[in-house]
């Protein structure tokens, strides 16, 4: 993945966004993609991480993973 520019400058953070990821952390991930105005390309960089991390896709419910 790369770091692209946005017009605020701010540069797309692969670290930030898998540490977010395997975290579980959406306030972090959604902070990161406001501060860098998220384009449709990131979009797709994102995506590709969430499908090829198993831990974030379940073939069945796991409590564990889930927040009440």
């Amino acid at each position: 993945m790369t770091n692209i520019d946005s017009s605020s400058n701010a540069k797309f953070d692969e670290d930030l966004v898998k540490t977010a990821l395997k975290n579980l952390d959406w306030n972090s991930l959604k902070a990161h993609f406001d501060d860098i105005g998220l384009m449709e390309e990131q979009v797709t960089e994102v995506c590709n991480h969430v499908r090829r991390c198993t831990d974030l896709i379940y073939k069945y419910p796991r409590k564990k993973a889930e927040k009440v």
